[in-house]
Formats: structure tokens, sequence, C-alpha cells
């Protein structure tokens, strides 16, 4: 998509790489709320993590960096640009859910929701909140939950089942997500915001490939 040879195959994780990736994941699951009072100090918090990364990090911090200073810290400014992508009230609106983007008709509530499901049940969790399970937010959380799980090693076989999870489902609709952000000419803090994240989930991947 847009990761260079660097991320893909040279890019080597630590420990504390690792952790940061995970932290990352689970800020851009906060941040893809609606906007609240912390959310100027969320965006320095995740720009803090993207430090001291690959050369992908620092070119997709500049961009969150210079298109979160273009709105400001004017909170309205924020809500209004999230009620237009992912409420539903305008032509920009951009589902937020995955089994939009892998069933074929762009059905809700399909097999990929119940798989999304499903993983929440592998490592014990539930999704906290009311809307569909598969919604970008809860799944990001997943994710990072996910990731607490492999350091910890308690479930069997939570390498392979983490790695098919991330690779045939996550990436996957994520990246058709990003996708449609971009043909939907949304803010530009949200397109950078999903790169991010985007890069983050692949490194993930590529821990769970090399390990």
């Amino acid at each position: 998509m847009f990761f260079t040879s660097e991320s893909i195959t040279e890019y080597k994780m630590n420990k504390l790489e690792y952790e940061k990736n995970l932290k990352i994941v689970r800020l851009a699951s906060v941040l893809l709320t609606e906007p609240d009072e912390p959310f100027s100090e969320i965006v320095e918090k995740l720009l803090d993590l993207s430090n001291d990364f690959s050369s992908d990090h620092d070119i997709i911090k500049k961009e969150i960096k210079e298109s979160f200073l273009i709105i400001g810290k004017d909170l309205l400014e924020f809500k209004v640009e999230y009620s237009r992508h992912f409420i539903g009230a305008s032509n920009l609106y951009t589902p937020p859910y995955a089994s939009f983007y892998l069933d074929s008709q762009n059905k809700m509530m399909t097999e990929y929701t119940i798989d999304t499901l499903n993983m929440f049940n592998l490592i014990g969790l539930e999704p906290l909140h009311e809307d569909l399970p598969d919604h970008i937010v809860y799944e990001l959380e997943l994710l990072y939950q996910l990731g607490i799980k492999i350091q910890e090693g308690d479930i069997k076989n939570i390498y392979s089942f983490a790695l098919k999870f991330i690779n045939d489902h996550s990436l996957k609709w994520m990246s058709l997500y990003y996708e449609a952000l971009v043909h939907k000419k949304a803010n530009k803090f949200y397109i950078s915001l999903m790169k991010l994240t985007l890069l983050s989930i692949n490194n993930l991947k590529m821990f769970l490939v090399k390990n």
C-alpha cells in the first residue's frame, strides 16, 4: 500500500517498540471516537510515541502534526469533522465497520462481524459498547488487548490466531477503509491517523511472522 521496504522487511522490533506500536493502536482507537476534552493531549501522546521509529513513522508523524495544526485545538472543529466522516449525516460518511468492506455486497452484521466477536471471546473480552463489534474503534481496542495477550502467552496457539486475524481481516478491511477516506477526501488528520494505525498494525504482524 504505502509502506516502504524498510517497514516491511528491514524494520526490527524490540520489546519497547512492540509496546509502542500497541499503544499507538490504542490511542488511535480513542482518537477515532467523538472528540472530547483530552483530544489535544492524546494527539500529543501519539506524536511522542511515534518518535525514534522508522522513516515511515517520521513522515506520517509530520503529516498528522501539520493537519492537526491546520484545525488547531478547537474541539468544536474536530467534532464537526468527526460527524462528517463517522456519523453518516453527510456524503462524506465512510462506514467504519469491517463487514461493510469485506462483504461483497457491503452488508453489515455478517460473518466478518462474527469473526471479530469470536476473537473477543478467544481472549476473554466483550465489546464495551452497544455498536457492532467490528466498528473500527472496538476492533482497534481488540488488537491492543490481543497484543497484550500475546505478551502474556497464556492462550494456546495465540500467535497463529492473531496472525490470521490481523492479516486476513484487520489489515485487509482497514486498508480499504483508508482508501475510502482518501477517495472521499476526508480531513487529512483522519487520513494520516489511519495511515499511522495501519503502519503499526503491519509492524505487529511482522513481529508475529518473525517470532
